[in-house]
């Protein structure tokens, strides 16, 4: 089948690096790029760390994006159903027809907790989100945490950028418990306390007092503590609710093969970013950011199976500290830890069977660097 009209389904990085990953290919058909927001496509990994500690103004945070893509752009324009039989997308500004594929780079939502509906309570995903939240952040302290994940330590380390009292709750024993092993977790939290965040680990929140603002929550081992500031930082759920009834496989995100076509409508039906489950959903930026370029070879030219996926890796920075993790060290039945002496650099590599599976450093990138390079070379 030619193609001739690509619809994608998502404004944010994913979206847009994979139109342009299309016109990069050579293809000259139509291109309809739909998102739910009103901003110009922007970056998202400033949302926690300087978009909240400085002035920064959310034109600021666009996208670089080559001038002849010659997108049809369809902004606050939010998708409501995907037909894939019909060859439709419909939305709140009308329907998309004719399309010979659909991109979805919908991402995903901020997950809620069913709290008080109080000022000064937040989550942090899209930059309006920022925006509320910067703007609670200048009243001053306390602010209080939940969750002790990349989100949650980003935004406890700029609160502590801007002089603020800090509370970390989880109830995890150890940060990051999701993003990366024990390890890092308990450097992470040492890093955290040398910088004056106070972490409540093995703790919950039971009950939340204020009116008509947040002023106080109780933790499940009685303590209370004072605040002015509530930021919900608990994982995020894949945005789908639109392919519902479409016959997509929404578990846990858009279900696909390694070529990131979705399962049972291969070549018509591709997701990437957030919203991808080839495995499991690769919730960072490196994932929105390489994913596309895969997904636009395969549509185009059909899958090549000496293709292998990327290495997978993140980064976070926190306090004025890079920390990148790559590799599958969930696979890992050995590790070594290194400290580099007389600063607070360290690295960990993972091993299984004696054969690396992936590293972590802590501003140390040349390490992170050739570990790249090995685990490409073995899965070449």
């Amino acid at each position: 089948m030619s193609i001739r009209h690509v619809g994608i389904v998502g404004a944010s990085l994913a979206g847009l690096r994979s139109a342009m990953a299309l016109r990069a290919a050579g293809f000259d058909g139509t291109i309809t790029l739909v998102g739910d927001e009103n901003h110009q496509p922007y970056n998202r990994p400033p949302l926690s760390k300087q978009f909240l500690t400085t002035d920064l103004a959310p034109s600021e945070l666009t996208l670089p994006r080559p001038g002849d893509l010659c997108l049809t752009l369809r902004l606050g324009t939010r998708a409501l159903a995907l037909h894939p039989g019909e060859r439709r997308i419909d939305t709140t500004d009308g329907p998309v027809t004719g399309l010979d594929a659909v991109i979805v780079a919908t991402g995903a939502h901020a997950r809620r907790l069913d709290l008080p509906a109080l000022a000064g309570v937040h989550t942090l995903r899209t930059v309006n989100d920022a925006l509320a939240l910067r703007g609670s952040l200048a009243r001053g302290g306390p602010v209080a945490v939940l969750g002790a994940g990349l989100i949650g330590l980003e935004v406890a380390a700029s609160c502590r950028e801007l002089g603020l009292e800090v509370h970390v709750i989880d109830p995890a024993a150890t940060p990051m418990r999701r993003a990366a092993p024990a390890p890092i977790g308990t450097m992470m939290g040492e890093l955290h306390r040398g910088h004056g965040v106070h972490l409540h680990l093995g703790a919950a929140v039971d009950q939340v007092r204020g009116g008509p603002r947040v002023q106080q929550i109780t933790l499940d081992n009685g303590r209370r503590l004072d605040l002015d500031t509530l930021v919900v930082a608990v994982g995020s759920v894949a945005a789908t609710e639109w392919l519902r009834g479409s016959g997509l496989d929404l578990t846990d995100g858009v279900a696909c093969d390694r070529f990131h076509r979705a399962i049972g409508f291969e070549g018509r039906v591709f997701a990437v970013g957030d919203v991808c489950r080839i495995t499991e959903r690769g919730e960072h930026w490196t994932a929105a950011a390489e994913q596309p370029a895969r997904a636009v070879r395969t549509l185009l030219h059909g899958p090549d199976p000496a293709e292998r996926a990327g290495v997978p890796s993140f980064w976070t920075e926190q306090f004025q500290h890079k920390l990148q993790v790559i590799g599958r060290p969930h696979l890992a039945d050995a590790h070594a830890v290194e400290h580099r002496s007389g600063n607070p650099g360290w690295t960990v590599t993972w091993t299984r069977g004696g054969e690396l599976v992936g590293a972590a450093a802590l501003d140390m990138p040349g390490r992170v660097a050739a570990t790249r390079r090995a685990l490409a070379e073995a899965a070449a």
